[in-house]
């Protein structure tokens, strides 16, 4: 095994937020040798499949229900027929370039809809194309204090920051945005053009696209299928978990975390196997692993998760996210998700 992250696994094994005991490749194969369930394995190169993934409509805000919790619930400004009318007049008169007219609009619309972020955002708009930069940013910020979900805000934000040089603000504004619609391309190429100034390289060459299948064909028999030695170790690691008596209760500590501390254990297992991996030309094509082992160096293994496979699947989760878990999903994009541009390198714009 690497010693490196050998090393690192046995941190984890000691630090890890679960305070339990965590199971390397060796240790999964040496409890499917003494099982009574015979267990294949089967290298199958076509076994990963994609999915598509939602992207977010811009009108999401939060709402405080009937219960003090915090709902997910969008605005319906096409259920007043009145109001939706001169949203659209004034987003005609926003086209063409009629900003100040289109501005009483949407201020009339806020008047009577007070701390809708729409409305607050379009104004600021019209001041970014007026090149009134200190009045965007006014109603860019007024939008997210009506609305800390309402990502169009942090994208114009970006767009103000990136106009007037301040690249720090624009990399912080456009991560935001990018959490709260992760999904969108328009967004991502935003993010590019945004970490490309501050030297880095968004790095979207990957995706968290499972590629093992587990199948019980009988009684005593499971099949493994997998594409790459990292997911055959992945696979095996999820196999045990679901079919071996005993061990979902022997590593159980809560019910919260369960499900946490299963993931967190495979990618682990994951993680060694690509270190370990002999076949050079393969290793160096799975660009996920090298996302984490930084992932696991910089102590961001739960951030991955969340990230990577979570939101992918679920981008809405994120609008429930407190502050400080945004702010540790924001560093692990600037961490792991980013590579720095090596000195005296040319990048090409898009890229």
């Amino acid at each position: 095994m690497n010693k490196f992250f050998l090393l690192l696994f046995i941190i984890t094994i000691s630090q890890n937020s679960f305070g339990q005991d965590l199971h390397t490749p060796s240790d999964i194969a040496e409890m499917m040798e003494k099982s009574i369930i015979y267990y294949s394995f089967k290298e199958n190169k076509n076994i990963g499949e994609g999915k598509i993934l939602d992207i977010l409509a811009a009108d999401y805000y939060i709402n405080i229900g009937e219960d003090k919790k915090e709902v997910v619930e969008q605005y319906k400004i096409k259920r007043f027929p009145k109001a939706y009318k001169k949203f659209e007049k004034a987003k005609k008169l926003e086209a063409a370039q009629k900003y100040s007219k289109a501005r009483r609009l949407y201020q009339k619309l806020l008047k009577a809809d007070p701390k809708n972020a729409i409305y607050a955002t379009r104004i600021g708009l019209t001041f970014f194309y007026e090149k009134n930069y200190i009045e965007a940013i006014k109603w860019s910020n007024k939008a997210i204090r009506f609305n800390r979900i309402h990502y169009p805000a942090y994208v114009l934000l970006t767009k103000i920051y990136l106009n007037s040089n301040q690249k720090t603000e624009a990399i912080k504004a456009v991560t935001k945005a990018h959490l709260l619609n992760r999904n969108d391309r328009s967004i991502i190429q935003l993010v590019k053009q945004v970490y490309k100034l501050n030297g880095l390289i968004y790095d979207d060459t990957w995706a968290y696209v499972t590629q093992y299948s587990i199948n019980k064909i009988s009684d005593n028999e499971v099949v493994i299928e997998y594409n790459g030695e990292p997911w055959k170790a992945y696979a095996a690691c999820r196999a045990i978990w679901e079919y071996e008596p005993y061990y979902t209760e022997k590593m159980k500590i809560t019910d919260d975390n369960l499900i946490m501390l299963r993931e967190y254990e495979c990618l682990l297992n994951m993680g060694i196997a690509y270190e370990n991996w002999d076949n050079l030309k393969l290793k160096k094509k799975f660009t996920m692993g090298l996302a984490l082992q930084k992932a696991k160096e910089e102590k961001m293994i739960n951030q991955f998760i969340q990230f990577e496979i979570e939101l992918a699947e679920n981008p809405k989760m994120v609008f429930l996210l407190s502050d400080e878990e945004l702010k540790k999903l924001s560093r692990y994009i600037l961490q792991v998700k980013s590579l720095e541009i090596p000195k005296n390198t040319k990048i090409l714009d898009g890229n």
